[in-house]
């Protein structure tokens, strides 16, 4: 693989961790951590880590941003008709998913054989309603308590399925427009859909969660995280790895600023620090640490299995919200996340292996066929 392309799974690795601590960090405190918003987290919990951590949302964003980049980049060295791309993107994502379905219902059922499972430090069981959702996957878009159908995580599925149908549209945007002018029509499209669903909501009696749920898996209001990726992506494919560890200092310093007025009448402007903050300080720690022995090559690892990592995780962490509420007590800390991020890694490398075999392999043959290629790599999940 090219240096570049190991950046970028590097970079979509790094994003992963980063939900993952911030997913650890909501099952230890026995809260629903989901919505914290980064100044709050620094007056109730102080250090700039713990700070990093409970702003994990948005390594979400970030890896959409990564992985609008490494599609850009993709696309333009083989270019193919949009039918053909959204068969691809289906056997990428419809076998994993429907695999971790069975999995997390079968945990689930054996977890509530010994206790309570457990999942944000609250009960989960999931009904026959939530099993319909699952099935059908848009069923997710039904309703709030329908996004926690079996596996809970795999609202993401729904969200970067939508992206993955606007994809062609935002490329030709990006030919006909240039990189800026997708970059600001993706920025307003966001900031609108925004608005509109907070109004919609506001004359509704719904809890804060809700409309955290409406923001995070409509594709419109994460539109600009991922168009901003494809925008991108000619520049980012120009840098060299030292260009890139420069943008550490001043991508942070957007990054605080832009969490520090997230909302309110500034949401463009603080969307757009954000992201492009979260994007360059990422860029920049995922050249660092791509160099370390161990450590980059485990993130690129989690880059490229980001799929199976992000559907998989739920069943760690009803094992781990189970135990916890059987009396043990888990604390916060690395040793913890060390753990949880081995659990994790293990058992998503067991799914994808699982993937290979049988029916499931012939299914996703249509990502498997030249696979190996780079430019064909570096446009996984």
């Amino acid at each position: 693989m090219t240096r570049r392309l190991s950046w970028l799974d590097t970079l979509r690795g790094l994003a992963m961790v980063w939900i993952l601590a911030y997913h650890l960090h909501a099952d230890t405190a026995g809260v629903q951590a989901m919505g914290s918003s980064l100044v709050t987290g620094a007056h109730s919990m102080g250090g700039l880590g713990r700070l990093v951590v409970q702003a994990g949302y948005q390594g979400v964003g970030l890896f959409l941003f990564a992985s609008g980049a490494a599609l850009a980049m993709a696309h333009a060295r083989r270019s193919e008709p949009p039918l053909a791309f959204y068969r691809r993107r289906a056997a990428r994502l419809l076998p994993p998913y429907y695999l971790a379905v069975a999995l997390t219902v079968a945990a689930t059922w054996a977890l509530a054989t010994w206790s309570r499972p457990m999942l944000d430090g609250v009960p989960y069981h999931p009904g026959p309603a939530s099993l319909v959702a699952a099935v059908t996957l848009v069923g997710r878009l039904w309703s709030v308590p329908l996004s926690q159908s079996p596996p809970p995580s795999a609202w993401f599925v729904v969200l970067i399925a939508q992206l993955y149908l606007l994809f062609p549209l935002l490329w030709r945007a990006r030919l006909r427009l240039g990189g800026a002018g997708l970059a600001v029509v993706a920025l307003a499209v966001t900031v609108v859909s925004r608005e509109s669903v907070h109004l919609v909501l506001a004359g509704l009696v719904h809890r804060p969660q809700d409309e955290t749920y409406w923001l995070s898996i409509l594709a419109p209001a994460r539109l600009f995280e991922f168009a901003a990726g494809v925008a991108a992506a000619p520049w980012l494919a120009r840098l060299s790895p030292r260009s890139l560890a420069w943008l550490a200092a001043p991508g942070l310093v957007a990054w605080l600023a832009g969490s520090a007025m997230e909302g309110g009448a500034l949401s463009p402007v603080s969307t757009s620090l954000i992201v492009a903050g979260a994007a360059a300080a990422g860029a920049s720690v995922a050249t660092l640490v791509g160099a370390v022995p161990l450590v980059g090559p485990g993130l690129r690892w989690v880059g490229r299995r980001s799929l199976e990592v992000f559907l998989v995780q739920d069943v760690v962490r009803l094992a781990l919200g189970t135990w916890i509420d059987s009396g043990h007590r888990v604390a916060w800390g690395p040793g913890s996340f060390a753990v949880f991020l081995v659990a994790v890694a293990a058992l998503a490398a067991g799914f994808a292996r699982t993937l290979r075999w049988g029916w499931l392999g012939r299914l996703s043959a249509g990502v498997a066929v030249g696979d190996r290629h780079p430019a064909v790599l570096a446009e996984r999940l």
